[in-house]
């Protein structure tokens, strides 16, 4: 998992300087892909905004992260894990902007 924020470089298929709000991408560590800023993640699955994210996790235990493979999917703990890493990104951006409201999430 990879935080994006405006300003960072995203690693996905539209890769570029990011201008919208939190994004969370998803690599698979144990193929050759993406590389960015001189770090290599693994191949790219998908990204979701910060606040997709944080709803799906809500709502399911598990969660697809590419339909057409069946491996990209988070199991339980994967997904409690991934859960508990937003939350701490979310504190984060918290103590780094004071007003997080202005990037479109809500506390």
């Amino acid at each position: 998992m990879r935080l994006i924020l405006p300003g960072d470089i995203s690693g996905g298929p539209s890769s570029g300087i990011h201008n919208g709000d939190p994004v969370v991408e998803f690599y698979d560590a144990d193929m050759k892909g993406s590389c960015v800023d001189g770090e290599c993640y693994g191949r790219f699955v998908a990204d979701y905004y910060m606040t997709t994210l944080e709803s799906a996790f809500e709502r399911s235990e598990t969660m697809s992260l590419h339909d057409a493979a069946g491996v990209w999917t988070l199991d339980a703990n994967a997904t409690e894990d991934a859960f508990k890493t937003l939350a701490d990104w979310k504190l984060d951006l918290i103590e780094f902007d004071p007003e997080p409201a202005e990037m479109g999430m809500s506390f």
